[in-house]
């Protein structure tokens, strides 16, 4: 089922008076906006949900060159009011409207899990626990004597194997929580939230979202001292067919001089070790860009897999040749 939202609504005028001149300018935007009638709608399709959103092409179409081609293509000026359609997150897309509207974004806060299949898992107990019940019951009215032994040995068994039925059922809708990007995305660390958003403004072609969301993940980044969250960033900056370039640099800046603490933790369960054999395992690029920086940084006088020092001394062994050619 598909949500709608309805930009005008979302980006309406400050319960506060502006003070600021900057605040007097988006107070002003946003009273036009509500003005103006939305003549664009787009539709954002993802892995667990779908939205549709309203907005002005005035605002999207000049900020984002994506959008604005799209805005020219044949199809949409055959029939201007026939949506536009994506497969992005419309999480992210979302917020990627609130930046185009507002100059900048906001992580979602106090993340609520949801209770995902929690009515089936319910289901399955109390069906399972009548099943011990009838069995107990067909058991006491048997002809046939039974140890009380072996009774308890049967009752144990049983519900053991309940608890373990019931176990591999809620791991399970564990594991379909964790798939569902969506959800992920609503209780991350903001480092991994900013590190999507720098991919969306990439794919969105709006630059100078990409500026500000470089910004946000340089100051989040070492605060992440959540394990999935910081798995997850490093997969997505280093997945294919993503221009992470700048967000690659900060990673490494910021893990080289801090290594201790990544891989180690910071000691307490606050702080602990987001840095690990499987996630290096996991993004090779990562680590051949991770273990030469680290280990220039533990010998700086031995630079043995530094390209810049390889490149100097290639240079010098071909002097050495050229002069001695000409001797």
């Amino acid at each position: 089922m598909s949500s709608k939202v309805n930009l005008k609504k979302a980006s309406g005028s400050a319960k506060s008076s502006p003070n600021t001149l900057e605040e007097y300018q988006q107070a002003g935007r946003d009273t036009i906006y509500n003005l103006v009638a939305n003549d664009i709608t787009i539709i954002c399709e993802g892995q667990s949900s779908e939205r549709s959103f309203e907005a002005h092409k005035i605002v999207v179409c000049q900020r984002s060159e994506y959008l604005a081609d799209l805005c020219k293509g044949p199809g949409h000026l055959k029939d201007p009011s026939k949506p536009l359609v994506s497969t992005r997150e419309p999480i992210l897309f979302e917020k990627v409207l609130e930046f185009l509207y507002k100059s900048d974004y906001t992580v979602p806060r106090n993340p609520i899990i949801k209770p995902v299949g929690t009515s089936e898992i319910q289901a399955f107990k109390k069906a399972q626990l009548a099943k011990v019940n009838a069995d107990k019951t067909r058991t006491a009215q048997s002809t046939e004597p039974k140890l009380e032994e072996t009774e308890d040995l049967e009752s144990l068994e049983a519900f053991d194997q309940l608890d373990n039925e019931l176990e591999e059922m809620e791991d399970a809708v564990q594991e379909d929580i964790l798939h569902s990007d969506e959800f992920f995305l609503e209780k991350c660390h903001p480092c991994y939230f900013h590190a999507r958003m720098y991919i969306e403004a990439g794919w969105w072609k709006v630059q100078d979202l990409k500026v500000k969301a470089k910004a946000h993940f340089t100051k989040a980044f070492m605060d992440n001292r959540d394990p999935k969250s910081f798995s997850k960033t490093i997969e997505a900056i280093y997945a294919i067919n993503t221009n992470c370039a700048e967000l690659k640099d900060e990673v490494i800046k910021s893990i080289v001089p801090n290594i201790p603490m990544f891989w180690r933790g910071a000691g307490g369960s606050e702080s602990p070790p987001v840095l690990n054999v499987e996630l290096l395992k996991l993004v090779p690029d990562f680590t051949f860009e991770l273990v030469p920086k680290i280990l220039d940084n533990v010998c700086p006088d031995k630079r043995i897999l530094s390209q810049p020092a390889e490149k100097k001394r290639v240079e010098t062994e071909k002097k050495k040749m050229d002069n001695s050619k000409r001797a």
